[in-house]
């Protein structure tokens, strides 16, 4: 067996080497890496306080996402536990996921937002705003679509790639946005034109 006082997530990375768990305890804000085989852990990964939510492997295995209470996700390197970067929602920060190149990770928050990240850059790409929590996210096989769970009894589906994602917002609204709208649905993307047709 392996050891903490309550577990909130676990996984396997893909090559089955390696076995992730989550606190989900107050009191113990680790994520860890244990062997597979030997149940050995191999690091302690820190939060800076409450419980975790959730662990991901990235499709390489080469990160490790947590997602926490601390209403931050991290992003560690595998199998040493070197933080590669830490993102921060307004609340806490309930899942992850990577999509299928590992070129990117979307969290998911109580917040209501989804946020897009790249890695190992952690630059934000994309904020996807909801009406409820975010319990659970998700990217479609091929990179182009982000799927959210919400409390509030939906699941939306988002456009990902920023070129489609600004030639949709043309096309549904057929004009630019403005600077409210940019920040709202793409985060710091930096400002272009929503419809480079229009003035």
């Amino acid at each position: 067996t392996i050891g903490q006082r309550k577990v909130a997530d676990v996984t396997f990375s893909p090559d089955g080497k390696y076995l992730a768990t989550a606190s989900g305890s107050p009191g113990d804000s680790s994520a860890r890496l244990w062997d597979a085989a030997t149940l050995k852990m191999i690091a302690r990964l820190e939060h800076d306080r409450g419980a975790l939510e959730s662990v991901t492997f990235s499709p390489d295995g080469q990160y490790l996402a947590s997602t926490g209470s601390d209403n931050t996700a991290r992003l560690w390197t595998l199998p040493g536990g070197d933080e590669v970067f830490r993102v921060r929602h307004q609340m806490r920060v309930i899942t992850a996921a990577f999509s299928a190149d590992g070129a990117y990770l979307v969290t998911g928050s109580q917040d209501g937002s989804a946020r897009v990240w790249a890695v190992p850059g952690g630059e934000e790409v994309a904020r996807l705003i909801n009406p409820g929590n975010i319990d659970a996210v998700l990217f479609s096989p091929d990179g182009k679509y982000v799927v959210a769970a919400s409390n509030d009894g939906r699941a939306r589906v988002w456009f990902l790639p920023i070129d489609d994602l600004l030639a949709e917002a043309c096309r549904r609204v057929a004009r630019n946005f403005n600077m409210e709208e940019w920040r709202q649905y793409l985060g710091d993307e930096p400002y272009r034109k929503t419809c480079p047709v229009n003035p």
